[in-house]
């Protein structure tokens, strides 16, 4: 039996529905660029992205307001609070009602000379455990570890907590997601489809 109190989202991919112009972008330009291209060009599309399309959630507004009700529910991001708090309005989400627990700087990034940019580095469970941000939150609403669970559609979201109490739940809607999950060292039994069937299986609906 899982004692859940709290239930923290990725944004991207987990909470957020899949852009289509992040699918396409990525699928077509992919192929072309050399790997230095392709993430000037990526984070270029996720810009644009960010700023241009309505976000759109998986779960309804009902849905989430039932949730709000039993759960303690946050987001869980490595961009800025304030970057993420402007998603959350552009997703007209009233402010306030996700706790944002977001990186003062990038939370997995590190400045890489070689390349002159940003590259995500293999994060570890002290990398997000360790943060102010997230500490403050268990603080603040008295929370143990065994009783979160965070659900994710990376790897990177897994490696985060991955050899601690947190319950994890990993969104894999490719078999590509599914298999890099697997490879990581996540059970077959705490990898979904889709948000949904990730909090059913936990007892949150």
């Amino acid at each position: 039996m899982h004692r859940i109190k709290c239930v923290l989202f990725d944004w991207d991919g987990t909470l957020q529905r899949g852009s289509l112009v992040k699918y396409y972008g990525y699928l077509v330009l992919g192929v072309f660029l050399s790997r230095r291209m392709k993430q000037f060009v990526f984070e270029c599309i996720e810009l644009v992205d960010s700023f241009f399309a309505r976000p759109h959630l998986v779960l309804s507004e009902f849905e989430l307001w039932k949730l709000k009700k039993k759960y303690h529910i946050g987001i869980v991001t490595n961009r800025s609070k304030m970057f993420m708090e402007t998603m959350l309005k552009r997703a007209e989400i009233k402010e306030g009602f996700f706790e944002v627990i977001g990186a003062t700087r990038g939370l997995w990034n590190t400045w890489d000379n070689a390349s002159r940019g940003w590259i995500l580095i293999d994060p570890k469970p002290s990398l997000f455990l360790s943060q102010f941000p997230f500490l403050a939150f268990l603080k603040k609403h008295k929370i143990d570890l065994s009783e979160i669970l965070f659900v994710g559609d990376d790897v990177s979201d897994y490696l985060s907590v991955k050899g601690t109490q947190v319950y994890f739940a990993g969104i894999a809607c490719t078999e590509a997601q599914k298999k890099s999950f697997l490879n990581a060292g996540l059970s077959q039994e705490y990898i979904f489809e889709n948000l949904k069937d990730a909090l059913s299986y936990f007892g949150i609906c």
